[in-house]
């Protein structure tokens, strides 16, 4: 093996591991040696003495082959340093971002969770709705059984309230707030700027009522007529055969004050033959449609002759004659009525028409409680049985039974509600959870995205500079080799 080679001189003078230093160690005296750290190899005096001529120049090629030797064991060790970090960064890397490496990416995976999360949204936004939807319906049903509680206590006994004939509807009126707490019925017959005042008379039209006279349509009579009419047009309502399926309208204590004061008007304010003219044209006050009568005929004339089945043929026959009071009576949209009677003669009154007749319609109920016929009837002839002084045991028992189903079916209804309620409220908070995950698992990708953004970098930024200090090592161990084997050569 030549004397010379790298291979060689590394084992005649081993570098220190770790070390970028070469000390020589001398020894001065006959038997001079140049001891090598790691060996124990002398060279005799005797050689150096042969060589003498060239002593200063062979002691310092030793010396300086040396330290190249070390720094070649040097370089190379921090080569494969450089190197085993490059292979570390690259497993690591392989390892700890393998979806970014392989496979799934980050911004798929965000696109998912982006659209999981919208579905989650959507589910809570349509269960909110309907959420909003099932209050609205429990707060209705517990507002039904309230009432039917109240009104079945009111039952017990009803004769405790005080009742008086001559008050007509108006006590009828205020008997019944006590019970269900609306008073605007009550009011519209005390306070005539609910409705206003006649512009052709100066007069409010209010004025015209005479609080439970005999004639008047407030008198308790005449209120149980005006009841007794509005089942007839239910009755006809119902079983028009050009509009099925049309519901009942329910007694609306409001429209039947309005309906009293309307009748009232249309008999004493002067109105003719010829000129039916409804309140709201004298500049009362507008809150329902209205179909007015009157009629010679006295107890045998029925409005609903005229209103219903003659203009019913002129609608079937289309003969373009004037049929509002029929469409009124079978409009859908409306959901409450009232009704006044006033049976005053016109020899007793000096006008042109005897017994008038108002009917009122109403959409939606923005004023006094709603009844239906039966309901409205009990409580009507349990008041009377009273304010005339005449007990009614049939009639007591009728409005406790009445009010007795009315609470079970509010209870039934509520329970009901209730539980459609409470339904849609676990669907709602199960909706809120899947959000909930999907809004965290979003969060977590997208920080976990930026995480590994950074790691890449920093692994990216170590394999990088492993490459870099293999490529300087490199040329730097090339440059040693040729430094010894000059070195060696000259020795």
């Amino acid at each position: 093996m030549d004397k010379h080679s790298p291979r060689y001189l590394s084992a005649q003078y081993a570098a220190p591991e770790f070390s970028s230093q070469c000390p020589v160690a001398r020894t001065v005296g006959p038997m001079a040696s140049a001891i090598v750290p790691g060996t124990a190899i002398a060279i005799p005096a005797s050689g150096i003495e042969e060589a003498e001529p060239n002593a200063g120049d062979t002691q310092e090629s030793a010396e300086a082959a040396q330290e190249a030797q070390c720094e070649d064991a040097c370089a190379q060790k921090a080569f494969n340093d450089a190197a085993q970090a490059e292979r570390d960064a690259r497993d690591v890397y392989g390892k700890i971002l393998p979806h970014e490496t392989t496979g799934l990416n980050y911004s798929e995976r965000i696109a998912s969770a982006t659209q999981d999360k919208i579905k989650a949204q959507n589910a809570m936004d349509l269960y909110w709705n309907e959420l909003a939807a099932q209050e609205e319906a429990l707060k209705a049903a517990r507002d039904n059984l309230a009432n039917a509680q109240a009104f079945l206590a009111a039952t017990q006994p009803p004769h405790t309230t005080k009742a008086n004939a001559s008050q007509g509807s108006l006590g009828f009126f205020e008997w019944l707030a006590s019970v269900d707490g609306n008073q605007e019925a009550a009011k519209l017959l005390n306070d005539p700027s609910l409705t206003g005042t006649d512009k052709y008379t100066s007069r409010t039209f209010l004025s015209f009522t005479s609080i439970g006279a005999d004639d008047d349509a407030t008198s308790l009579e005449n209120v149980r007529k005006a009841i007794e009419h509005i089942k007839e047009c239910n009755d006809l309502r119902e079983s028009d055969p050009q509009c099925p399926g049309l519901q009942p309208l329910r007694l609306n204590t409001f429209l039947m004050a309005l309906g009293e004061v309307n009748a009232n008007w249309t008999m004493t304010s002067g109105i003719t033959s010829a000129n039916y003219a409804h309140a709201v044209y004298a500049g009362e006050a507008s809150y329902a449609n209205e179909n007015i009568a009157g009629s010679f005929m006295l107890s045998t004339y029925d409005p609903f002759d005229g209103w219903y089945t003659a203009e019913r043929q002129h609608h079937l026959k289309k003969d373009g004659t004037n049929i509002k009071h029929y469409q009124n009576i079978v409009n859908g949209e409306f959901q409450t009525t009232g009704f006044g009677v006033n049976t005053a003669e016109s020899g007793a009154t000096g006008k042109y028409l005897d017994h008038r007749y108002a009917q009122e319609f109403g959409r939606e109920t923005t004023h006094g409680v709603d009844y239906t016929y039966d309901e409205f009837k009990a409580l009507f002839d349990v008041y009377c049985a009273v304010a005339m002084n005449r007990p009614d045991a049939a009639a007591q028992s009728r409005l406790a039974a009445l009010f007795s189903n009315k609470l079970t079916n509010a209870q039934q209804e509520y329970d009901a509600a209730k539980s459609d309620r409470d339904a849609v409220g676990r669907k709602m908070e199960l909706a809120q959870e899947c959000y909930d995950v999907a809004d965290k698992t979003l969060r977590a990708l997208v920080n976990k995205k930026d995480a590994t953004q950074t790691v890449a970098q920093f692994l990216n930024a170590r394999i990088s500079k492993a490459e870099l200090d293999q490529s300087s090592l490199k040329s730097r161990l090339g440059r040693t080799a040729a430094l010894q084997s000059e070195l060696f050569q000259a020795a």
